[in-house]
Order: structure tokens, then C-alpha cells, then sequence
């Protein structure tokens, strides 16, 4: 909702999820990007546990980890519609249990790496998605990976 604010779009949140659910299938559906699913294979082999926090629709996510990886279960968990990822992210560790000095949020945009900073836990920024290098550098994360396959490395 704050991005169509942000545009002038004058609309409740309820008005705007409508609208993309109408819509989002239309515009083709996303592909993971390369590595995405070796590396979840890899880092879920090392004992890792996984999971997806976004803005996005919980039922679109669900629908694409499906679509992409089948019923691989390398994620524990997947929370979508998360508007204030602070909140939600110490929400989510509450949850699953995930203690702050063992977690890392893996990014690609300002607002994700802020978010972790603030919350308390290790970031890194991932360059396959929306922001530049410049972009992301400047909410100085702990990392900054070209894409995810560089994350078995962090970690």
C-alpha cells in the first residue's frame, strides 16, 4: 500500500490487493531465479531452516514455492502479507523459534535490509532482484551477494 501511495493512488489496501489479484496472473508467472532451487537442496542438506516473510499474498507465495519446487519442504514456514517487516520479523523468529545471533534475512531492497538491521539480526542483500548495488550498499548491509547461490558461502 505504501508504494501506491507513493504513486498517488488514493485506494484502501483491500482496493489495491483486489486489483493485483485480478491481475497478477495475467502478467505471466515468475520464474525462480538461477540457483534458487540448489541452493535451498544445499543449504536445507546442511540443516538450515528457511523461510519466506513478504509483502506479497500468502496464497500466491504458497502457489509459486509449489509451483517451483514442488513438495521439497525447504521452507518451515511461509508468511506473506507482512506490511512492517520490524514488527514482522521479530513476530516470525517468536514463532519459529529462530534465535537473533542465528538468523540472516536475505534481501533485495533497502527496506529488507533496514528491516533486519532493526530487528536485530544479520543482512544480506542479494543483487538478482529490484535494487541496484549502489542502492543496496547505501543501507549497508552485512553482505552483498550477485545471488543467491553465494549464500551456502555466508553461512
Amino acid at each position: 500500500m505504501v508504494h501506491a501511495r507513493m504513486f498517488g493512488i488514493k485506494a484502501s489496501k483491500e482496493d489495491v490487493d483486489a486489483v493485483f489479484a485480478r491481475h497478477f496472473r495475467n502478467a505471466g508467472f515468475p520464474t525462480p531465479v538461477q540457483g534458487a532451487e540448489e541452493t535451498l537442496r544445499l543449504l536445507k542438506s546442511k540443516g538450515k531452516r528457511m523461510i519466506v516473510l513478504s509483502s506479497h499474498n500468502p496464497l500466491f507465495l504458497k502457489e509459486e514455492a509449489e509451483r517451483f519446487f514442488g513438495d521439497a519442504g525447504y521452507f518451515d514456514a511461509i508468511f506473506g502479507d507482512v506490511q512492517d517487516k520490524v514488527r514482522g520479523i521479530k513476530a516470525v523468529l517468536d514463532s519459529v523459534g529462530f534465535g537473533t545471533d542465528e538468523t540472516i534475512i536475505v534481501g533485495d531492497t533497502e527496506h529488507d535490509i533496514n528491516a533486519g538491521r532493526s530487528a536485530g539480526i544479520r543482512t544480506a542483500a542479494v543483487l538478482s532482484g529490484y535494487r541496484s548495488r549502489k542502492h543496496l550498499e547505501e543501507a549497508k548491509p552485512d553482505f552483498i551477494i550477485d545471488s543467491v547461490a553465494g549464500l551456502p558461502h555466508l553461512l
